[in-house]
């Protein structure tokens, strides 16, 4: 399933592949986008937060992306 992903992706990309949406998926892209911009805006809107905590507040940020299926990229491995 991984080389399927990655050729699809990759199709993508190039432009050889071009992705038409059914109006169930748009509804859920714009539900969970939103969602998602309202949990960053939660975040950065509380101003009661140490320098510690509003590094959390990036951290969940990211959490919010990722669960969208984006990713932090090597920013993010803070391992």
């Amino acid at each position: 399933m991984e080389l399927y992903q990655q050729m699809i992706l990759h199709g993508l990309e190039q432009g050889n592949i071009v992705l038409a949406l059914s109006p169930e998926m748009e509804r859920w892209m714009k539900d969970s986008t939103y969602q998602a911009l309202c949990r960053i805006r939660d975040v950065v809107r509380d101003d009661s937060l140490s320098d510690e905590a509003c590094f959390a507040q990036v951290e969940e940020i990211i959490c919010a992306l990722e669960q969208l299926g984006s990713d932090g990229g090597f920013r993010h491995d803070f391992g």
